[in-house]
């Protein structure tokens, strides 16, 4: 199982901005190369300011400066549930209470919206910037030859899609698998996974992608809209894709298939798509004698990850630990309701893991 620290923790080669951000880095680096756009992203600098200066209390906002985007998106959306509910207390007749409380619930809607897509935007960025190294991704993916194995990922990257490539080798997002094809169920979603969904929430009078993405934004956190088989891109037409490639006209634009860190307001129901994933990756785990885990943090509020371990791992299977084995272990302690079986191998590295291999 790959959460973010392992495509964080990949090689050891990279310069810091190189290096694919851990939860609380996706604002910072998407800053730093040049992504959070002013004249784009306006709700979600506003909130960004909002949130630094009363909830966090900084003076002065650094959008440099480390910000958990899962502490973030989750206030975001307790101010959209709230607000939603005073909506409703208003009534549909007070029209002048109802009309600025509508304003406000746009306003954190189109932010969570914008940020869905800065993540995607971000996110894209070190999967295409993958270059082929004998790194941690590469050395796992040449243990297929080796030995059979699943792979579930908590991560939106393609980077180690890349590396299987490279490898000589090919993946799968589902079944069934065949010889030289690693299966990959990706819980969260993929940033080369995309929703069409300009026919199901259509507006003909927009044709620059600035006001599709404005439109789209604010449309994002609230539908459910599946109109067409989603587009799962290779990783060649991922790297010819920039975030206005996504905004063709009012009817005709795409969602990123990503699960955002949303804290307890993850909709796991949005996309049909993540149903079948979901399946996928309990049957792997239920066939599981062994289960990596490789820098992933296994976060409370993961309460579908939870249900999934939980439900389908067996008590026998051996545990291997890559990262910090004490989080680790505590994390998937609170996940089963067990105690994992020992010995516990551990790692301190993704690297150091790879190479024993």
């Amino acid at each position: 199982m790959l959460g973010a620290g392992a495509s964080f923790g990949y090689s050891e080669s990279l310069s810091s901005l190189q290096t694919p951000p851990l939860t609380d880095q996706i604002l910072s680096k998407g800053f730093k190369l040049g992504l959070l756009d002013k004249s784009l992203y306006v709700s979600l600098i506003a909130k960004l300011e909002h949130y630094s200066r009363e909830i966090l209390k900084n003076e002065s906002t650094n959008f440099g400066d480390s910000i958990d985007v899962e502490q973030f998106m989750n206030w975001l959306a307790e101010e959209v549930a709230g607000l939603s509910k005073q909506l409703d207390e208003v009534g549909l007749a007070n029209h002048e209470l109802r009309g600025p409380l509508f304003k406000q619930v746009t306003s954190y809607q189109r932010a969570i919206g914008e940020l869905w897509y800065f993540v995607f935007d971000v996110i894209r960025h070190f999967s295409v910037s993958y270059k082929p190294s004998f790194d941690a991704y590469r050395r796992l993916a040449l243990h297929s030859y080796d030995c059979f194995y699943n792979v579930i990922s908590l991560n939106y990257d393609t980077i180690f899609e890349a590396a299987i490539l490279h490898s000589g080798l090919g993946y799968n997002y589902g079944s069934p698998n065949s010889a030289g094809i690693i299966p990959i169920a990706k819980l969260h979603g993929s940033v080369n996974w995309l929703n069409p969904i300009g026919r199901g929430i259509a507006n003909q009078g927009l044709s620059k992608p600035s006001e599709i993405f404005g439109f789209a934004s604010g449309l994002l956190y609230t539908n459910r809209f599946n109109m067409d088989v989603p587009r799962i891109l290779d990783l060649m037409a991922l790297s010819k894709v920039r975030l206005k490639d996504l905004f063709r006209s009012g009817t005709d634009y795409d969602e990123p298939i990503l699960i955002p860190p949303i804290g307890g307001h993850k909709d796991y129901e949005k996309v049909k798509l993540y149903q079948e994933i979901w399946n996928f990756a309990s049957r792997m785990v239920s066939d599981a004698s062994e289960l990596v885990l490789i820098r992933t943090k296994l976060r409370a509020e993961d309460t579908r990850l939870a249900e999934l371990l939980k439900t389908n791992l067996k008590e026998s299977a051996e545990i291997v630990a890559v990262g910090n084995r004490d989080r680790i272990v505590e994390g998937l302690t609170k996940m089963t309701g067990r105690t994992p079986k020992e010995p516990i191998s551990h790692f301190p590295h993704f690297m150091d893991y790879s190479r024993s291999l």
